[in-house]
């Protein structure tokens, strides 16, 4: 069995196994549990018919709040490539883009493969209708141009990413990179962030990456790898670990600092507003961790965060009277301070009798 997902309207969405077969089932109490899909059980007749093909290859297959998103084949008993689908279910089914669709604006012959082997494609999805996912194009010149990001609302597919194409708000003829790999979240306005190659004019190892950025259906903001720190003197943003979109309009985000750091001070975990161009530390490497120092880890360390913006992170500490029996913990920030939530070796609390 999967690691069900909840979501902020109590809806639990369950990926598992029932008598040999995946299946994907949701609702918000046991009562209500309902089955969405079946590996091998009928499809709606809205999708074509068929029957459904549920591989594990295919995970992540389910995205979204209060409904279900998910990628999925469908077998037609022809003995071909089961045809893919992205579906909503709201009530009932609906296909949203079907493995070889057109796609607008990119010319003729150039459409979608939602083939999970060929294509690789990554969901995510909001209740409030919009999903984004990433996915390789057939029919293109080549290699340099054959993957995309798509944002799909109200039944209108659009692309807002293609590899080969400019990077909006970055220098003319730095482009999109291969992004079959991008990382993707979503808010529950639908506004979406993920980390991008780059490529093209002028573009070096120092500056090959970026964290990108749309609210709702505006254009791209872009946070480069080599950007100057506000108020850091002469630190840089170094190479981007990981990013999410937290709360409405800011992303957090893990990355390294290069210029004047040490190897004391050279990662961080930061939040982003593109809005107006903020970019906040929230927890370094070497901050202070009460008798000692937190250590943190761009690509080690873990955090996460909710739609509020509060962040937490499980990373290390060292320092006097600090030993691997206490050296673990979990912290939390509002933006403005961070505390210890848990700390390795310490009581667990628990209520009064």
């Amino acid at each position: 069995m999967g690691i069900p997902q909840i979501f902020a309207d109590g809806t639990i969405v369950i990926e598992g196994d029932s008598a040999g077969a995946a299946g994907i089932w949701a609702g918000r109490s046991s009562a209500d549990l309902a089955q969405v899909a079946r590996h091998g059980e009928a499809s709606p007749p809205q999708l074509g018919g068929g029957t459904w093909d549920l591989p594990a290859a295919e995970i992540p297959r389910v995205a979204g709040a209060g409904e279900v998103t998910l990628i999925a084949g469908i077998d037609d008993g022809s003995g071909g490539t089961p045809l893919s689908v992205i579906a909503r279910m709201s009530g009932v089914l609906e296909a949203l883009l079907v493995d070889g669709a057109p796609l607008p604006g990119l010319g003729p012959g150039i459409s979608v493969i939602l083939d999970p082997p060929t294509s690789s494609p990554h969901l995510v999805a909001s209740s409030s209708g919009v999903a984004i996912v990433r996915a390789a194009l057939a029919g293109t010149s080549g290699s340099l141009d054959d993957t995309a990001i798509l944002r799909l609302e109200g039944g209108v597919v659009s692309v807002v990413a293609r590899e080969g194409n400019q990077v909006p708000s970055l220098p003319p003829g730095v482009m999109f990179g291969d992004l079959r790999s991008v990382d993707l979240s979503i808010a529950e306005d639908g506004s979406w962030a993920g980390v991008v190659p780059l490529t093209g004019a002028g573009v070096t190892v120092a500056d090959d990456s970026a964290v990108i950025f749309a609210a709702a259906a505006a254009p791209i903001s872009a946070l480069r790898e080599g950007d100057g720190l506000p108020g850091l003197g002469s630190v840089s943003l170094g190479a981007i670990g990981s990013a999410r979109v937290a709360g409405i309009g800011d992303v957090i985000l893990s990355a390294t600092l290069v210029g004047a750091v040490t190897p004391a001070d050279d990662a961080a975990l930061m939040r982003w507003l593109p809005a107006d161009t903020n970019l906040d530390v929230l927890l370094r490497d070497g901050d202070s961790a009460g008798s000692g120092r937190l250590i943190w880890a761009a690509g080690a360390s873990s955090w996460a965060s909710n739609q509020d913006g509060q962040v937490s992170a499980a990373t290390r500490r060292a320092g006097a009277g600090i030993t691997a029996a206490n050296d673990e913990g979990i912290w939390v920030s509002d933006g403005i301070s961070i505390v210890p939530l848990a700390i390795e070796g310490e009581q667990v609390p628990r209520k009064p009798d």
